[in-house]
């Protein structure tokens, strides 16, 4: 082992000094970058943990991921999601991997570098659909950190966050991550698209830092042309004012909503709008989106980050989270469209809307939640129901 890792630092020594060589103009601030990320990857990982012990091999893993091979770089990354990032939980070598992979954003060597993105926003958030609709609140995160170790000594303090699992390191780790956006913020403009959608869905996660984030993203949502592109930038601008409590005007919604634009487009303005304010007009707005999204069969979109592209949860989502009162309104507009909503074949999209349904029964609207289980969706057995 320990002679690898030699060979492996030597490697490692050797890609940092060609890409030294290589670096132009910006010959000083590169040096120090890589100084830096050497400096890191000589970290003795044999004292960390991963998901299953010792760290060692996590520096073998990371230089896989500069590998010219697809291969070689997917096997790394889907080991890194198995070892440092292990069903949404963080071991202390997340930490130390973000200053490397970060630097690989820079190489104009790496390849694959939207699948680097999606990884760092993991290690900073853990499973991102779990964090919708609300986003992030990284004042709460750091005060669930902080009371979680009250009444720790220093020694229980450094043992705990060398466990397999801590809050700290989940707040560490999101840090780490927050304090290197400006090399995610220019790779929104990337000439290749899975670069820029992963960069801007990136920024999405980190309402501190929303202001200068959305410069980039507006801007290149200016600049969009696919509709799935579009709706990515839509959402992510979306959620980033809303965490930051800023104002949704500027995202400029009304340009979105025309012919111009497809039904991925119309369903993120529609939740864009429904989560500022689900009233009867964006509730409607949502229910039609959903409507379009079943007769395209559109139900799973690839290219579409959020909810990692069944973004019809999202519409669900939207419509749940709301008042006894909006959710009430939802009820209404089902009953409206009746007919429309005999084609959903989604089970998830069913089995939510029942349980909409189910959650806001009372005497008055027991009549339209009857109507809607004979007419709407005739297949679903009377006892998913507990009506008075």
């Amino acid at each position: 082992m320990e002679k690898e890792r030699l060979e492996w630092l030597k490697q490692v020594e050797d890609w940092l000094l060609t890409e030294e060589a290589q670096c132009g103009q910006d010959a000083l601030v590169e040096r120090e970058r890589l100084f830096v990320a050497l400096k890191t990857l000589n970290y003795e990982w044999d004292y960390l943990l991963d998901a299953y012990g010792s760290a060692s091999e996590v520096p073998v893993l990371l230089l896989k991921l500069t590998s010219d091979n697809p291969e070689v770089r997917e096997r790394a990354i889907l080991t890194l999601y198995t070892t440092v990032f292990h069903q949404g939980m963080r071991t202390l070598s997340a930490v130390y991997v973000v200053s490397f992979l970060f630097y690989l954003l820079l190489s104009e060597k790496v390849h694959s570098k939207e699948e680097i993105i999606d990884y760092l926003v993991r290690l900073a958030i853990g499973y991102p659909e779990e964090s919708l609709p609300e986003g992030v609140d990284p004042a709460a995160m750091r005060q669930a950190a902080d009371d979680a170790e009250q009444g720790m000594t220093r020694e229980q303090r450094g043992a705990y966050l060398y466990e397999y699992y801590s809050l700290r390191v989940e707040v560490q780790c999101y840090q780490e991550v927050f304090r290197q956006l400006d090399i995610l913020m220019p790779l929104t403009h990337d000439p290749d698209p899975k670069i820029r959608k992963s960069a801007i869905f990136a920024l999405a996660w980190f309402p501190e830092q929303a202001e200068q984030s959305l410069i980039h993203i507006l801007d290149q949502l200016e600049s969009e042309t696919e509709d799935a592109a579009v709706a990515n930038a839509i959402l992510a601008a979306g959620l980033l004012i809303f965490q930051a409590g800023l104002s949704p005007e500027l995202l400029k919604l009304e340009k979105y909503r025309g012919e111009a634009f497809g039904p991925l487009v119309r369903m993120a303005v529609a939740i864009v709008q429904g989560r500022f304010s689900l009233n009867r007009e964006s509730i409607d707005l949502l229910l039609a989106s959903l409507c379009e999204a079943d007769q395209l069969n559109q139900f799973h979109r690839e290219d579409i980050q959020f909810y990692d592209g069944w973004f019809v949860s999202y519409v669900i989502e939207i419509l749940t989270c709301g008042t006894v009162d909006s959710q009430k309104e939802v009820v209404l507009s089902l009953c409206d469209r009746i007919g429309t909503y005999q084609k959903i074949e989604s089970s998830s999209v069913r089995y939510a809307i029942l349980d909409l349904l189910n959650q806001v029964q009372d005497d008055v609207y027991s009549e339209n939640i009857n109507l809607l289980v004979a007419c709407g969706f005739p297949e679903q057995k009377a006892d998913l129901f507990k009506l008075n």
